[in-house]
């Protein structure tokens, strides 16, 4: 029995700021640098390395914190991957993809890498480069994406994640969720394509109420 496969390695990538390529949220370190091809994405050297190691069931460094929840009897999310997905084919379903880290709010359990606020008062130059990726560079989307989440910062506080819908053809088959503060409503503009989703889904970030809220959130307007 193989207990090391995972079928991220032929489904999945999550592309964040930086032009940093992980395989999948969890994954301790960048493995490629992006360069606007998503097709191609998973057909790297670094990719084709993981699912040598996959199929050879040998154990990936950073994907312990998967083998060590089988191991005390809880679902992984290796396991999750692999309920939802094969091995069969090499081809881009799911993308996770976070622009920046440009953030309204200094929560106590994030960091300047997810929030420019938090980075504004750890070290100004994270607000640059180290984690901005330009949507402009992205050029080809495969048709064969099926869901996107869009990560942080605050994903609705800029117009990049609209920018990257503008080039896909056909929104009506892919699934579409963003995880936000709650902080921003949608505009008009926002709603009209949002509606060509198969699917939207928001993923509240909520701390608390009143006093805790103010103390765990602290807010800035940016």
């Amino acid at each position: 029995m193989n207990n090391t496969i995972c079928a991220a390695f032929w489904n999945h990538t999550n592309v964040r700021g930086g032009n940093r390529i992980f395989p999948c949220c969890r994954f301790k370190k960048p493995i490629d640098v992006f360069n606007g091809n998503l097709k191609n994405i998973l057909h790297s050297p670094a990719y084709d390395e993981l699912r040598s190691l996959s199929k050879s069931n040998t154990p990936i460094d950073e994907c312990q914190k998967c083998y060590l929840e089988e191991k005390l009897g809880k679902k992984s999310l290796r396991q999750e991957f692999n309920e939802i997905y094969t091995t069969e084919n090499i081809e881009l379903k799911f993308l996770e993809i976070g622009f920046d880290n440009i953030c309204n709010l200094t929560c106590d359990g994030c960091w300047g890498e997810f929030s420019s606020s938090w980075a504004n008062k750890e070290n100004p130059t994270l607000l640059k480069k180290d984690n901005v990726l330009d949507t402009d560079e992205i050029q080809l989307i495969p048709d064969s994406i099926r869901k996107i989440i869009f990560l942080g910062g605050e994903p609705l506080m800029t117009n990049r994640h609209l920018k990257m819908l503008y080039k896909i053809e056909n929104l009506s088959k892919i699934s579409l969720i963003y995880y936000t503060n709650g902080t921003f409503l949608l505009s008009d503009n926002e709603i009209k394509i949002l509606k060509q989703a198969e699917s939207v889904q928001f993923i509240l970030s909520i701390d608390g109420i009143g006093k805790l809220n103010e103390t765990v959130r602290w807010f800035k307007m940016e």
